[in-house]
């Protein structure tokens, strides 16, 4: 359990942990302003909206160590990435093992920066992309 008062806070969060956490900071604000909102409507004088902090208690599965059969949608990325991926189909971990970098950039949804994310659980799950199959034969991007 972490509690997030400031951005350094949220800079101190795994990154398999920070989409989520954010994603749950965000339902608290707009639950917060749905309230004010009603209380508004109801001609209430409506309370400021005053979020000090955010306690986040990451998902059991955000904490397990990411294996081959794990789905996509446990890796804590964006809805348009997991659905960008499904269109490739790419359902599980493993299935990312099946393609190279190029074929996933090849989708308007997925940057560098989406392919650089998934490598880190593919290696923590004993795998990594496959090799191109063009004539380049390093990978698009540096392995840290």
């Amino acid at each position: 359990m972490n509690t997030i008062t400031t951005l350094n806070d949220l800079a101190q969060l795994p990154d398999s942990e920070l989409v989520a956490c954010l994603s749950g900071i965000r339902a608290a604000i707009h639950k917060a302003k749905q309230a004010h909102a009603k209380a508004q409507a109801e001609g209430k004088a409506p309370p400021p909206v005053h979020l000090p902090a955010y306690v986040w208690r990451p998902r059991p599965s955000s904490l397990r160590k990411p294996r081959p059969d794990m789905p996509i949608d446990d890796l804590g990325m964006r809805i348009s990435i997991s659905f960008a991926l499904k269109e490739l189909g790419i359902v599980y971990l493993e299935d990312l093992a099946e393609v190279d970098e190029e074929e996933l950039l090849s989708h308007d949804a997925i940057g560098v920066r989406t392919v650089a994310r998934l490598r880190d659980p593919l290696q923590q799950a004993g795998l990594g992309f496959r090799r191109p199959t063009s004539h380049h034969a390093a990978s698009l991007f540096p392995h840290p």
